[in-house]
């Protein structure tokens, strides 16, 4: 996993779509986020993105697994203004690349879009 800054990690890919978690508690949905850096940071800064369904949906199911408040969640294809907006409005500033490195064509969510 690979940490970005949201703007300049944007700026320097010419990807259009991401994959990014999403999270149900008992009253609302909520975006899969992380703390950059756990000995200085005090909150969720940071929101997990990756080009791989599989990557992510297995981080995601790691991590919640262990949090009996979470409900149900959501592995979902995002474009990066969707992303931004999320960033935006959840007050998040850093990316959290998962898997960066491999293209695993196809997304094994059985929609075909890779």
């Amino acid at each position: 996993m690979d940490l970005f800054d949201a703007h300049s990690f944007f700026e320097n890919t010419t990807r259009e779509l991401f994959y990014a978690g999403l999270l149900r508690g008992r009253e609302a949905w909520f975006p899969f986020c992380l703390v950059s850096d756990p000995k200085q940071g005090d909150g969720l800064d940071t929101l997990a993105v990756s080009y791989s369904y599989q990557s992510l949906a297995r981080m995601v199911k790691d991590y919640t697994g262990r949090i009996p408040q979470i409900e149900e969640t959501l592995i979902h294809c995002m474009t990066r203004d969707e992303i931004l907006n999320l960033m935006r409005d959840y007050g998040l500033k850093i990316i959290a690349l998962v898997d960066g490195e491999s293209d695993h064509g196809e997304c094994d969510c059985g929609c075909g879009c890779s």
